[in-house]
């Protein structure tokens, strides 16, 4: 598998910022192999290192284990731009791992990585055919070894194993082979209202289309829902195939038409800027000036519209999060509930209660439960190791190398947080 060349790279978060980042796996892949693997502790940037009980709930990540950590962005930033090198970054459902990296970068006044970044769930939807892609389900399929989910150096490890499967699988042994633009048969495609594909541009007339059948007193049904940024529950298409289930109308762009604006990339109602936003937000912003009956959701307001558990009314473990809100726990309201905006969901539709689900994460996934406080994946943390000079060609790698021989403090701490 000469020439496969890259980084597989997973982060975590401590609230529903994308910049409070407080956890990153790396794995290297050099020529087809697993070259080494490293996960630490991330201190998110300056007013942004609250952790919400959800959030802990997920990946088990606490105050108390960053702080003994002591590594800030600064240093984790150096050490993945030394790490990857000049290959590409991987990561499984990208756009969240680098729209945490870059938010995490500018909050930071750093430049975060120039590194073409590339998306392992993409890859996966790409070549398998499943019910779901969870992380967990799409490395059981590919027999990988069940690991701990929502540890960043597992995860990091299995996105790695995923892409190297599918490698093997297809016979596709470069970077630029694996992530090519899909060749459509035009043929086939003019008589296929699917030949959508995702990320891609379609006519509008490819989106899914309003269930006529649903509930008419949905707030969804006969309106237009419009959608900008990411989220962390649901891929662009799946989201257009939940609206659509629901009666609602999909579309390309905010029109006269538009009843709903659905702003994803973590964004609170606090945050939200329309004025100053994407281009979306800002004829979002015209439009509701002008007197359009327009209203505005961050994600946990579409996951309570679709009557799906959000991820902020999980009750966390106590040996995580010993205090949780009653308001936490009857899965009321988030923090950006206490700074809404003119019109949210809350005034189109009162919550739902839901089925309760254990440990949901960004991409849909049920993950295991968090490893113990203070332990990842059998790894202990402690104070940093200062190896022997001699010692570090055989233990440490060329890019860990480099840093020791450098001075650098996140060298030393990698060194002694190698895990291979």
């Amino acid at each position: 598998m000469s020439g496969l060349n890259f980084t597989a790279i997973d982060v975590e978060t401590a609230n529903s910022q994308r910049a409070s980042v407080c956890a990153v796996g790396i794995v290297q892949v050099r020529n087809g192999q697993v070259s080494e693997t490293f996960e630490w502790h991330v201190t998110p940037p300056t007013g942004l290192d609250s952790f919400h009980p959800r959030n802990i709930a997920i990946h088990g990540i606490t105050p108390e284990m960053v702080q003994a950590a002591d590594n800030t962005w600064a240093d984790s930033l150096e050490a993945i731009q030394t790490l990857a090198g000049d290959f590409p970054l991987v990561a499984y459902n990208a756009p969240f791992d680098k729209s945490v990296i870059h938010e995490s970068s500018r909050l930071s006044g750093l430049t975060p990585p120039a590194n073409d970044f590339h998306c392992a769930l993409a890859l996966a939807k790409r070549h398998l055919t499943l019910e779901k892609y969870r992380l967990p389900l799409v490395a059981e399929h590919l027999g990988i070894a069940p690991f701990t989910h929502h540890d960043a150096g597992s995860d990091a490890a299995a996105c790695a194993q995923i892409v190297l499967a599918l490698s093997e699988r297809h016979d596709l042994r470069e970077v630029s082979a694996l992530w090519a633009p899909a060749r459509i048969d035009r043929s086939e495609a003019s008589l296929k209202p699917s030949a959508f594909s995702r990320g891609n541009k379609s006519p509008i007339a490819e989106l899914p289309q309003p269930n006529p059948a649903a509930d008419p007193s949905h707030p969804f049904f006969g309106r237009q829902v419009i959608m900008t940024g990411d989220m962390e529950s649901y891929d662009r298409w799946d989201a257009m195939e939940k609206i659509a289930s629901l009666g609602g109308i999909n579309g390309k762009g905010v029109t006269k038409k538009t009843a709903f604006l659905l702003i994803g990339d973590g964004k609170t109602h606090a945050s939200i800027d329309l004025e100053n936003g994407t281009t979306k937000e800002k004829k979002a912003a015209a439009y509701m000036a002008a007197g359009q009956d327009l209203t505005v959701l961050t994600e946990p307001d579409f996951l309570k519209l679709v009557g799906k558990r959000s991820p902020a009314a999980l009750k966390p473990k106590a040996v995580f999060a010993p205090t949780v809100t009653d308001e936490l726990r009857t899965g009321g309201g988030t923090s950006e509930d206490r700074h809404p905006a003119p019109q949210t969901a809350e005034s189109v539709i009162s919550p739902v209660p839901a089925p309760v689900r254990q440990h949901e994460d960004q991409d849909g996934q049920y993950g295991s439960q968090p490893s113990p406080v203070g332990v990842i994946n059998g790894f202990q943390p402690s104070e940093p190791v200062t190896p022997h000079i001699s010692d570090v060609p055989e233990k440490a790698g060329q890019a860990v190398t480099a840093m020791l021989r450098a001075g650098t403090r996140m060298g030393h701490r990698l060194f002694g947080a190698t895990k291979n």
